[in-house]
């Protein structure tokens, strides 16, 4: 029919793919979902509902003890599932705040621990702060996700150690630990 656009046109360009990138992780979700739900349902019988602070569920408690999560910035979009609680962020660790680092630090400044401010300002440039910053961003976001609390939780009661400074491409770092209210906690980050 004529009165059928013939692009699905939502705005600028940035808001256009964060409209995709949203898009491909619900439809990542719900792939997960069809290939893990006991008893298995088509796709037309699934159905997911929101908690109270908007994550997504699959209705009538399929899963089991299986937990999922995802992230999506830019042209990435990442799914994670697994027994217990799951958690996922991802990021770019490169940005246009490296002009305004300074500020950008200083009203982010209560968000992470002393040991965390001085893992990221002991970096040699700035484009390496903003990378380690990231790092520990994407590490407290995906902490804040598995257990379901929303950015409503005091982020310095979070405090990562970080094994290695530098994660090569390609390679799983799998030594991060995190002190809970400055107490060892049994969570598995990678």
């Amino acid at each position: 029919p004529s009165n059928v656009p013939s692009s699905f046109d939502v705005g600028p360009p940035s808001y256009q793919a964060d409209c995709k990138a949203s898009l491909l992780g619900r439809l990542l979700l719900r792939g997960f979902a069809l290939h893990h739900l006991v008893p298995p349902v088509t796709n037309s019988e699934l159905k997911f509902v929101r908690t109270e602070r908007g994550r997504p569920v699959v209705a009538g408690d399929l899963m089991g003890a299986l937990d999922y999560n995802v992230s999506h910035s830019g042209d990435w979009v990442v799914l994670a599932g697994g027994e217990g609680g799951v958690g996922v962020d991802v990021m770019r660790t490169r940005d246009s705040r490296v002009d305004r680092l300074e500020e950008f630090f200083r009203l982010m400044d209560k968000q992470f621990t002393a040991g965390e401010w001085q893992a990221i300002r002991g970096r040699e440039g700035r484009q390496e702060q903003l990378a380690m910053f990231f790092r520990h961003w994407t590490l407290k976001e995906s902490y804040v996700k598995a257990v379901g609390t929303g950015l409503n939780l005091d982020l310095r009661s979070l405090d990562f150690r970080l094994a290695r400074d530098e994660v090569e491409e390609g390679e799983v770092e799998t030594g991060t630990r995190l002190l809970l209210e400055g107490r060892s906690a049994d969570w598995s980050f990678e």
